[in-house]
């Protein structure tokens, strides 16, 4: 997949799923809640995930 961006892949699922950014937003906290990743760097990832959300509830639009 060359070109291909994490972006742009959750981009992709939005449109083609018709889902909003809160909805992917979910998606990538259920990533981060299910990696190997220790807890603090978990709830650092999160909490920029609802900061983006937060500043540009239509970040995918």
């Amino acid at each position: 997949m060359q070109g291909a961006t994490l972006d742009g892949e959750y981009v992709a699922v939005a449109e083609t799923l018709g889902l909003n950014a809160t909805e992917i937003a979910r998606f990538a906290k259920n990533a981060v809640e299910a990696s190997f990743l220790p807890s603090a760097d978990k709830t650092v990832l999160e909490t920029e995930i609802e900061e983006i959300l937060l500043q540009d509830p239509e970040v995918l639009a």
